[in-house]
């Protein structure tokens, strides 16, 4: 199967198991009374979210089936999804991208979360007010998406700081586990017990991914890791015990007891130096260091991955002293999940973004000597004059604040039709809000703008006017026909 495939599967069946329970609670209920809320990691590129909501389209064309056997099951409908057109407009109105930070943050931001203390010193908790701003930093198993928010006079959210992170989850933690693993069992062990026993290796997993969020750091405590017969049998012969021998004394912070690993303190600890290192450098350096440019009061920590003690303490550790308070909800796993409701019901919660990267377009211009290098100076016969090409044009550049429903860059550009009726404009981005072209180091092609003009009588070039929205998750183009002035279909695609 393809990742579109398995994803749009997995988004379907999660989609027809709540419909079977809305549905008993709720005889009268439609597809169509629904918004679908699709949470994805904040530093997730254009195309990734794109094909998320693709994924999320085409779920609903999955149906039930029975094979030969009798055996029920699922299967992809692609005549009907590619006939009912209708169908996958209506759907793109009814599922929405949402970022994972942003909803946990919009949670957060109305729960009891703010520690406040009375004139006698007796602690309570609040809902943030205005003009207080946190650091949202949401640790999940893949990535860990760190965001800076103010509370505005609306109660609304803005953010301070486009979104920051990196691959920095809990699965950096599972990696190192395995490397140690490997290393004392032996490579080929490991191997035969990931492939041919693969009941016993997901049952590890699953065991490690509990144990990893209890691990502490009392410098005592040995953690217990149940292991299966082929790998307890290569650390004994590795170690040089007997077979039968069923308990393995510690031995560099690694032993063997009934059946079970025992990893000392500073050996699981150390699984999770990667992370923690990672994480509090980044803090320190984006964050900390520039405390008067953010002025943060709380941060607040949410996802699976924050539910490690060991996580937990080094973010309190790196901001000692400093009068910022971090903040664990008792239900961390859950707030990214309980912040889409809300953003489903109020998608101007998040009423500004700060952009991320500059957007635009590769453009041939005359050749300026007093701005552009000598050596991109090009002689155009077409126009028997010196040109420059590969000009980065920006639509709009990083960093700039941008408001749903409110940011709009307009240009005018002539647009090549490479067919009767079909044009493309290549889109380029990079972190650099001044760049000078599209061939600077950091700039990148993530894209086109697909136009398509009906009734267009030959190929050639005509002049398109665009008008790009900024503001939300996902970046939407409206385009007219600079000379009818009529509506053109379009829309990025960042899956070319």
């Amino acid at each position: 199967m393809s990742a579109m495939d398995v994803f749009s599967a997995a988004i379907a069946y999660l989609k027809d198991h709540l419909l079977c329970i809305v549905r008993d609670r709720l005889p009268g209920i439609k597809d169509s009374d629904f918004v679908w809320v699709i949470t994805v990691p904040a530093i997730w590129e254009d195309g990734a979210r794109q094909f998320m909501r693709n994924a999320a389209i085409k779920a609903h064309f999955w149906e039930d089936f029975k094979d030969n056997n009798g055996k029920p099951g699922k299967r992809f409908n692609a005549e009907t999804f590619a006939q009912d057109h209708k169908k996958q407009e209506e759907l793109k109105k009814q599922i929405w991208l949402a970022l994972e930070p942003e909803t946990a943050a919009l949670y957060c931001k109305f729960s009891q979360l703010q520690l406040i203390r009375n004139k006698a010193g007796v602690a309570s908790t609040a809902p943030f007010t205005p003009k207080q701003k946190f650091l949202l930093v949401d640790l999940g198993g893949g990535t860990a998406d760190i965001i800076a928010y103010e509370v505005m006079e609306s109660n609304n959210l803005r953010e301070l700081t486009e979104p920051n992170g990196g691959d920095w989850g809990g699965v950096t933690v599972d990696e190192a586990f395995w490397s140690l693993l490997k290393k004392i069992c032996g490579d080929e062990a490991f191997v035969k017990f990931s492939t041919e026993t693969t009941a016993d290796f997901l049952d590890m997993r699953y065991q490690f991914e509990l144990k990893k969020r209890t691990i502490s750091l009392i410098p005592t405590d040995v953690t217990k890791i149940k292991v299966c017969s082929t790998l307890a049998g290569s650390y004994r012969e590795r170690r040089g015990v007997k077979l039968d021998n069923d308990t393995i004394p510690m031995e560099d912070g690694i032993g063997y007891k009934r059946g079970h690993l025992e990893l000392s303190s500073t050996v699981s600890l150390s699984l999770f130096e990667k992370p923690k290192h990672n994480i509090v450098e980044f803090l320190k350096h984006k964050y900390f260091l520039n405390r008067n440019i953010y002025d943060l009061d709380a941060i607040i920590m949410v996802g699976g991955f924050s539910a490690s003690e060991v996580m937990k303490e080094a973010v309190k550790a790196a901001v000692t002293d400093m009068g910022i308070i971090v903040i664990n909800p008792d239900d961390p796993i859950l707030a990214v999940v309980k912040g889409a409701v809300l953003y489903g019901h109020n998608r101007m919660a998040i009423r500004e973004r700060v952009l991320p990267y500059t957007y635009g377009i590769s453009l041939r211009v005359p050749f300026d000597e007093s701005i552009h290098p000598i050596d991109k100076k090009i002689f155009c016969s077409n126009r028997q004059t010196y040109v420059v090409e590969d000009v980065f044009q920006p639509f709009m550049r990083a960093g700039t604040h941008v408001v749903p429903g409110e940011t709009f860059a307009k240009h005018t550009y002539r647009a090549v039709y490479y067919s009767a009726n079909k044009a493309t404009i290549e889109i380029y981005r990079t972190k650099n809000p001044k760049p000078s072209f599209v061939t600077d180091k950091g700039c990148s092609r993530v894209g086109n703008i697909e136009l398509e003009i009906p009734n267009l009588k030959e190929i050639g070039s005509t002049l398109v006017d665009i008008k790009m929205s900024f503001g939300d998750i996902e970046l939407t183009v409206e385009a007219k026909d600079h000379v009818s002035d009529h509506c053109i279909k379009s829309e990025f695609n960042f899956l070319a």
